[in-house]
């Protein structure tokens, strides 16, 4: 079994325009470097869009087809109700789910 290592790098400190550090989960915070060599060793990345003042999870992408927590709280503050047209329920109780589906491109996303 292979260990899921879990490293948050801001897209411009890996790209070596900023030195914000970045996040080992489990760990805290590292050093720019650390993050960058941790980057590009892994065989894979999930990207997952965060908002920059909050941090609050935007977007998965394709990734991932689950909305997260942080996704989905904030998805239900935003809208309210439910999003589909007529509909009055509040979004608490609703499914969070895609805007376009799934099978045909939707995204894991805010919008």
């Amino acid at each position: 079994m292979t260990p899921d290592v879990f490293v948050t790098v801001p897209a411009l400190t890996l790209l070596g325009m900023s030195e914000e550090q970045g996040n080992l989960n489990g760990y805290g915070p590292i050093d720019p470097d650390t993050a960058r060599d941790l980057a590009a060793k892994c065989p894979s990345f999930v990207r997952i869009l965060t908002h920059p003042e909050t941090g609050v999870v935007l977007s998965v992408g394709r990734d991932r087809y689950q909305v997260p927590a942080d996704l989905r709280r904030m998805l239900q503050l935003r809208d309210g109700t439910c999003r589909f047209p007529g509909c009055n329920r509040q979004a608490a109780g609703c499914d969070i789910d895609h805007s376009e589906d799934w099978n045909h491109g939707g995204e894991t996303a805010h919008n």
